[in-house]
């Protein structure tokens, strides 16, 4: 939908807590919004600054308030907040619509038709959210006492990634199927996050040899011994029986697996999973060549090392040099729970622009694909090209970055 984002700061940044929470509002909008966040004080000034754009609708968030999507496997039977916000507002019946104080659109074409009049005088009028987009939101408050229950949950899964693994990927692959316009394999080294079968569909897609080396960095343990699992016991076919004696190998709670919303291994709908591994199959070209790949890939020299990369990304990049092919895939591990929990915007950002600094330095051709501190897709240009790109455009968490070939939803 035709959307620009505010966020209210009534009281400033006050305090830890305060900060903490505008954080938290702009992590999650981030999950699925892309463009540029309008801040101010007071909400008029935002509904102001978006009349003055193209928009046909803003939505307005004071800090502290969150929208939780439920997010699962790629493919999975699960709808992520925007697109149904772009349902309901299909009619564009109403002026102001959502919880008042909190989080709320606005019709910016019926804004500017009324003159653009003070918030004061229609926000009583507005209607609220229906129940099934309402139960996307949480209100924290500025100072994180809104919600405890939405606090805890978010401690547990920050846990949970620390043991985390995904056996399935959640975005898609549309960012690496082709790859870059004049790419000439075979990849030299792939260095990945060990979730699911991306890291091999970047091998399948870009081409690899028996000089092909895979290093699978990742802060949990559990995701790095998954990944020797799957390169030395698996052979490409019958995933969901795969998955089944890894389970009972690697029981929960020991290990926490990434599936659906709702979903754990003790009351797994298998269908489903057949489904998922259904579609996984379409995306390759068939089972056959997913076994084919991974008769390929098995010959190759693997290295598992843990690391998280918010924080050792300097020991990992100490092994990355800068000859032959080399290809890297972070996903969003600067912007997902376990990072926005457990460090600020600002201590993202100093990070990330470090971390890709330092790999333009090491292997300015490296092709590279993930998002950055704020969620925003990076992929189709090395890493070279994409830190002067990035430093043109400027880091600023509420601005709209572009530097990428296809637009990807983490």
């Amino acid at each position: 939908m035709d959307l620009i984002a505010g966020l209210w700061t009534p009281a400033g940044v006050a305090d830890a807590m305060s900060a903490r929470a505008r954080s938290f509002t702009i992590s999650w909008l981030r999950w699925g919004y892309r463009g540029q966040i309008l801040e101010a004080g007071a909400i008029d000034p935002i509904l102001q600054r978006a009349a003055d754009s193209a928009h046909e609708f803003c939505l307005v968030q004071r800090a502290g308030s969150v929208i939780r999507e439920q997010s699962g496997i790629c493919g999975a039977r699960s709808r992520p907040f925007f697109e149904m916000l772009d349902d309901r507002t299909a009619h564009r019946d109403f002026l102001m619509l959502g919880w008042r104080g909190r989080c709320f659109l606005v019709n910016l074409e019926q804004y500017r038709q009324r003159g653009r009049p003070p918030f004061a005088e229609f926000e009583r009028a507005a209607r609220d959210f229906p129940p099934e987009l309402a139960e996307f939101l949480v209100d924290t408050g500025s100072d994180l006492t809104g919600d405890p229950e939405f606090l805890r949950a978010l401690a547990r899964q920050a846990e949970n990634g620390a043991r985390g693994v995904f056996v399935l990927n959640f975005e898609s692959y549309r960012d690496i199927e082709p790859p870059l316009p004049g790419w000439e394999g075979p990849i030299s080294v792939l260095y990945s996050v060990g979730a699911g079968l991306k890291p091999n569909r970047i091998l399948d897609t870009h081409g690899l040899d028996d000089r092909t080396r895979v290093v699978y960095f990742d802060y949990s343990a559990a995701a790095l011994r998954f990944r020797r699992l799957l390169y030395t016991e698996w052979d490409g076919r019958r995933y969901p029986d795969f998955l089944r004696s890894v389970f009972e190998r690697m029981p929960a709670p020991d290990t926490h697996y990434f599936l659906w919303p709702g979903a754990d291994p003790a009351n797994l709908d298998w269908a489903e999973m057949e489904r998922l591994w259904a579609t996984e199959t379409g995306r390759w070209g068939g089972e056959d060549r997913i076994a084919a790949h991974w008769k390929s890939y098995r010959r190759l020299d693997h290295e598992f090392r843990q690391c998280n990369i918010l924080t050792g990304y300097r020991e990992l990049l100490e092994t990355i040099g800068g000859d032959g092919r080399p290809v890297i895939w972070w996903s969003n591990a600067f912007s997902t729970i376990f990072s926005a929990c457990h460090y600020t915007l600002d201590e993202r950002r100093e990070r990330y622009e470090d971390f890709i600094a330092r790999l333009s330095d090491h292997a300015p051709q490296m092709l590279i694909y993930g998002s950055d501190h704020s969620n925003s897709p990076v992929n189709g240009m090395t890493a070279s090209e994409y830190w002067k790109q990035y430093r043109d455009a400027g880091g600023d968490p509420l601005a709209e970055r572009r530097l990428y070939r296809h637009a990807m939803r983490y």
